[in-house]
């Protein structure tokens, strides 16, 4: 996926993004499907030495194969809510968080649908390079025939 955004901290404490992300999904089938997302984040952290913790809440639509009127889906709305505890120990802050997500749309409209859980760490290898590192369990429920997906992952970061 690619991700564009445009980030405003109000104080150190609180901040808000609006996201851009595209994402090209290869299905089962060998099918690639088209999904736009754009998403608005307010977050207010609260630090306290090398301690911190993070409550995020997010508005996301998701838009499945727009671009393509034969196979269109309709857009779907989530309130997504996360809460991560992070430690800085120099370059290294380890970190762990939970997110639920809450569809604003469709029949099952504010019933919690996904749960994730995670653990990971960010590696600064400078100021403006960082490695993070993470496994995450992502656990749908509430629906049925759910399924928990475990996946592994490594981002690199740039700063400008």
């Amino acid at each position: 996926f690619t991700n564009l955004s445009a980030d405003y901290n109000f104080s150190k404490a609180l901040s808000a993004s609006f996201n851009y992300r595209f994402i090209n999904k290869r299905l089962v089938d060998g099918y690639y499907q088209v999904r736009q997302r754009v998403y608005l984040d307010v977050a207010y952290k609260y630090k306290h030495k090398d301690f911190a913790v993070t409550l995020r809440t997010r508005i996301q639509d998701q838009m499945i194969d727009a671009l393509n009127p034969e196979k269109k889906y309709p857009s779907s709305w989530y309130w997504r809510n996360k809460l991560l505890f992070k430690y800085n120990l120099k370059e290294f802050d380890p970190y762990i968080y939970t997110e639920i997500f809450c569809p604003l749309n469709g029949p099952d409209a504010m019933i919690i649908n996904n749960v994730r859980l995670a653990a990971g760490c960010d590696y600064s290898i400078t100021k403006k390079h960082t490695l993070n590192f993470y496994y995450l369990i992502n656990k749908e429920v509430n629906v049925s025939n759910p399924v928990t997906t475990f996946i592994t992952g490594i981002e690199y970061t740039y700063s400008f």
